[in-house]
């Protein structure tokens, strides 16, 4: 059997960095420029982000003098988008989700599954990750989901639910299928910003590293111990 381990218990000596992995800018369809969005991040303390324009993988290009920016971009597929970090892939129209997901973990990259609670494109259409989505069709694809995001249209911010729903999933699989194909997975809380207003100092993750570079902060948000 899978257990899991606290990932915290190894931070003696470490520094604390404060990260924003989830934010827009006129790249696509933001309404601030991306050196507008790296300056409001460190004005309110940020460390670290990841500029996640949608298919944009160019955005690896992007630096700051005082942010570390990973390459990041937003997947976008009408059916449910995706936070893809350190990863030059770039989304094909016929690719359904769990490809996607696939394609960004071979090629080396990170998930996060965007504000699983609202509806992307409209009232018709069911929630973007409901729990059969999280813990049926997509178990074992991603590394991680969005629990709180502080700029969405739907009103529905918080999703808390969704990861209550992947625990315990994991917990009863644990004891009745122990080689499902789970994992550790992470929530996280980003700002979702399209506006240098929508950036908040209390809204993002905080990691413990040695040092802010950006092999020691992907270590930290990857922070799995599994045996």
């Amino acid at each position: 059997m899978k257990k899991i381990y606290n990932p915290y218990t190894d931070i003696c000596g470490k520094n604390i960095f404060k990260g924003d992995l989830h934010f827009h800018s006129t790249l696509s369809d933001g309404k601030s420029s991306p050196q507008e969005m790296f300056d409001r991040l460190v004005e309110y303390g940020f460390d670290f982000c990841g500029l996640a324009d949608h298919d944009l993988p160019n955005n690896e290009i992007m630096t700051h003098e005082q942010l570390l920016v990973f390459p990041g971009q937003e997947f976008s597929d009408e059916n449910g988008h995706i936070v893809a970090l350190n990863t030059p892939i770039i989304r094909k129209e016929h690719w359904d989700i769990g490809t996607q997901l696939e394609e960004i973990s071979s090629s080396g990259g990170f998930s996060i599954l965007s504000h699983p609670k609202i509806r992307e494109f409209g009232t018709s259409q069911g929630l973007a990750y409901s729990p059969k989505r999280l813990i049926v069709d997509l178990a074992g694809l991603y590394d991680g989901m969005e629990i709180y995001t502080h700029n969405v249209g739907s009103g529905f911010k918080l999703a808390i639910d969704r990861l209550d729903a992947v625990w315990n999933a994991i917990s009863l699989l644990q004891e009745t299928d122990p080689d499902k194909p789970f994992g550790p997975i992470w929530g996280f809380s980003s700002s979702d910003g399209h506006h240098v207003d929508h950036i908040s100092s209390n809204v993002g993750i905080m990691v413990w590293a040695e040092k802010l570079c950006q092999e020691n902060i992907m270590s930290a948000i990857k922070a799995k111990s599994v045996t």
